[in-house]
């Protein structure tokens, strides 16, 4: 499901964004040029949740906080390579989004951006980088979407409620790597132009509450946070540092870190 001004949209990204002569030897920077691409784009919330059996939505016109994640992930890494249609968007967004890259259904969707990064990491398309940043491991009980199934309309059918609780369960049993944020200034400098940040929240049952990108910018090259902001209502990059982000708010416990591998096309 999309819509033609998406195709355009997508188009003249790789028109308008030229790969670095670097040689693919810093990928990161190539996803915050995309991000920047999208600045001042509209927020929209719950893209994804639509009525009916699940179908690969796409939208470039307006964005949630994950969806503007993989929709710049997704371009950034066909920049550099030859394919580069429309029809390749789709797969590799498809691949992206869905559990081991396939679309069966609601529950097929990486709804957890914990399990989206450790499948993505699966699929050689990230690296968890948060155990080598210094991260801890912690023990949570994973089942937001299925104590608050009124967000969540599919969770209607048992069937679908099983599995998603089955996947609740799998990320419940496996410990889980964050860096808090009374830890982050000290790793804050290994953290690099385009990593991918997920804000791990205090909330019963939710392991990350926000995505964004990691930008560094400004006189002293600090880094801030490059996302779709809800309070903004667009695409930002917001004005105070990452780590007074994460100290402006309780709730904002910490921060897990993906990074695009080397040579991924």
């Amino acid at each position: 499901m999309h819509h033609l001004e998406d195709i355009l949209i997508f188009q003249n990204i790789l028109e308008s964004i030229e790969e670095p002569d670097d040689g693919g030897g810093n990928p990161g920077r190539l996803l915050t040029e995309v991000g920047r691409y999208f600045l001042d784009a509209p927020y929209a919330g719950q893209i994804l949740e639509q009525e009916g059996p699940e179908s690969l939505i796409i939208n470039l016109r307006a964005f949630d906080c994950f969806t503007y994640v993989e929709n710049c992930l997704t371009i950034s890494l066909m920049i550099p390579s030859r394919k580069r249609s429309w029809n390749d968007f789709t797969a590799l967004l498809t691949r992206i989004r869905y559990r081991n890259g396939l679309l069966e259904g609601y529950a097929s969707r990486l709804h957890y951006f914990s399990d989206w990064l450790m499948n993505n990491a699966r699929k050689e398309i990230l690296q968890h980088m948060t155990q080598d940043l210094g991260g801890i491991s912690y023990i949570k009980n994973i089942d937001y979407m299925t104590k608050n199934p009124h967000l969540y309309p599919p969770l209607s059918d048992p069937a679908i409620a099983r599995q998603i609780e089955e996947v609740e369960h799998e990320l419940t049993d496996q410990p889980v790597y964050y860096i808090p944020t009374a830890a982050f200034d000290q790793q804050e400098c290994r953290i690099k132009d385009g990593d991918i940040i997920g804000i791990t929240s205090a909330t019963a049952g939710l392991d990350v509450l926000h995505a964004g990108l990691a930008i560094r910018q400004g006189n002293d090259d600090a880094l801030h946070l490059l996302h779709a902001s809800e309070q903004a209502g667009k695409v930002i990059i917001s004005e105070e540092t990452l780590g007074d982000y994460l100290r402006a708010n309780e709730v904002r416990t910490g921060v897990m870190v993906g990074r695009i591998r080397k040579g991924t096309r």
